[in-house]
Order: structure tokens, then sequence, then C-alpha cells
């Protein structure tokens, strides 16, 4: 597979250099063993006939966000857009080999029965993603200097990274499960009817007390084999649980608390708080430069389209074809 993959980039590249190869000077693609030109403009007409404008406007908005990227000049963008600009062809192979991993599992003869079927070509698809990491680079440089984040995005970044209150809490917990007490209940008495709720609670709820006692006798938490939670933010097993880990020390072991899920023995390991004031300017700069959002490219593309007239010429055009 290794091997494979190896062949696979070695083709890209060759394509990434070939791709859409220009006709030559008398406009002629290809000749017929009997002489017949295929040429640009016929193919132009034919692709014009077959889709129309269907993809006008796409191609438009591509113009459109080239040239108003081209007037910021070089200064104004970021570095890693800039990186696509310089190298769109690298950044497209790139993009080509991560469809190959997500969707073909990073098979490549998966991949090739998949332009066979659909008639499609190494260096279209090479030519398609070039387009598109053009496209995607160009949009996030102008959403980024569009942006003004306000302080209730900025929390919200600030508790997916840091967690509730800037907490960040590495807890291991040991679940004494609802479904297995049910399951013991069961095995033990086979020909009784199910066991009722109350009845499983109590078995789970027993069983974690009797750990939590051994525990009291200095037994080993380990030895109970705990879960991990490394990055624990306040929301798992629900708010008895969450309250439970709130008010345990480091180090410390929590009496049994009940979930959902069943009865927990919660033991926290590390806590680390972090102030929102000493970390917002790296909360700003994650808030202007993290992935566009499909509103945030719908309202560009709209804004691109009106202020450049493109919108109203494009209506005129569809309105006189009709």
């Amino acid at each position: 597979m290794r091997s494979a993959a190896a062949a696979l980039l070695a083709g890209l590249l060759l394509h990434a250099a070939t791709a859409q190869e220009p006709a030559a000077a008398d406009g002629v693609l290809l000749r017929l063993a009997d002489g017949t030109a295929v040429t640009a403009a016929g193919y132009r007409a034919h692709l014009q006939a077959v889709i129309g404008d269907a993809r006008l406007e796409e191609y438009v908005v591509d113009l459109l966000l080239e040239r108003e990227v081209e007037r910021l000049g070089p200064v104004a963008v970021p570095a890693a857009a800039a990186s696509v600009l310089a190298a769109p062809d690298a950044a497209a192979i790139t993009r080509v080999r991560q469809r190959v991993t997500e969707q073909f599992g990073g098979d490549p003869a998966r991949w090739q029965r998949y332009l066979q079927q659909t008639g499609r070509s190494e260096s279209d698809e090479f030519a398609t993603a070039r387009v598109e990491v053009l496209r995607d680079a160009r949009a996030q440089i102008l959403v980024e200097r569009r942006r003004t984040p306000d302080d209730a995005l900025l929390r919200r970044l600030f508790e997916e990274r840091y967690g509730v209150d800037g907490a960040r809490v590495s807890i291991r917990h040991v679940l004494f499960s609802f479904a297995e007490a049910r399951a013991r209940l069961v095995a033990a008495h086979p020909d009784a009817p199910p066991p009722d709720e109350a009845a499983v609670d109590a078995l789970a709820q027993r069983e974690a007390a009797q750990a939590f006692a051994r525990l009291a006798a200095d037994a080993e938490f380990d030895a109970l084999h705990p879960e991990p939670i490394p990055g624990y933010v306040y929301q798992r097993y629900g708010v008895a649980f969450a309250d439970a880990v709130r008010e345990t020390a480091v180090g410390a072991v929590h009496d049994p608390v009940r979930s959902d899920a069943g009865w927990h023995l919660v033991r926290v390991d590390a806590r680390i708080v972090t102030r929102f004031d000493d970390v917002r300017e790296e909360l700003l700069a994650l808030a202007r430069t993290r992935p566009l959002t499909l509103a945030e490219w719908r309202s560009l593309r709209d804004d691109l389209l009106d202020r450049s007239g493109a919108r109203a010429a494009l209506e005129a055009r569809r309105t006189r074809s009709r």
C-alpha cells in the first residue's frame, strides 16, 4: 500500500505540471485518425450547450475573490493562506490525497476505479482541487478581515479550549452501571420477573458504597480499573457528577454519586485554572483565524456579487436567455 501511495503522489505531481494542457497555437485539442480536428472553440461551444450558465456565477465569484485579494497586497495575507497562494499546486495535491484517504480508504486502486466510472482523469481531479484550494484560501483571507469577534464568541471559545470557567480537570471514575446491575440480578434469579428499577439502583449503589469503603481502608483506586477523562468540561454524566468534581480536591475520591448511567466513584487527578483576561489576545486570534462557516461564505459571496454589479448582470443575462 505504501508503494502504491507513493506511485499515486508521483502521478499527481506529473499531472500537476500537465493538467489542463492548453490547446496548440491553432486551437486544436486533438486530431482523430481521419484528421478531424477537435478544437477548443468547439469544445467550449459544446460545454455551453450542455451546462449553459450553471457554473457561471461560481466562476464570477472566483474572479472577484482573486481580484479582492490582489488589492490587499501580500502584507495583509496571513501566512497559512499565503502558502497556498504561493504554491497552489502543492496544496491541490495535498487535497486530492486527503480525498483519496477519506473517500477511498487511501486505496489508489479504488480511486482509479472511481475515475474510470465517472470518466474523469487525474488531471481533472487535480484541476478541480486547485480551483477549490485557491477559492478557500482567498475566502478565508477576506472573511478574517471582516470578523469582529464579540465577547459571547470569545467566552464560548474560552470554555471550549479551557473548560467551563477556565477550569480544565483531569479525572478518573469507576462506573457501577445500572445495565450491569440488572444483568447480575437477572442471572441470579433467572426464573423471576425482570427486576424493577429500584432494585437495580439499590444494587449499583451498594456496590459503589462497598468499593468506596474499601478505598477508605487503603485499597488502591487503580485496582478498580478507573476510566480516565483527561479533558473533563463539566458536561458528561450530568449535573450531580459535575458538582462532585467541583467540590473534590485534587488527589481525593468523592463518595458515590449517581448519574443516569449508574453510580460513580470520582477521583480528581489535576485541576488547571486559566483566567479569561490572560488568554484574551490568543482567543481573539483564534476567533479571527478559525475556519469560515457556511453562513460567512454565503455572506461574503453575496457581498462580492452585489458590490461588483455581477448579480444584476447575471440576472439580466438569465432574463435574456429565457
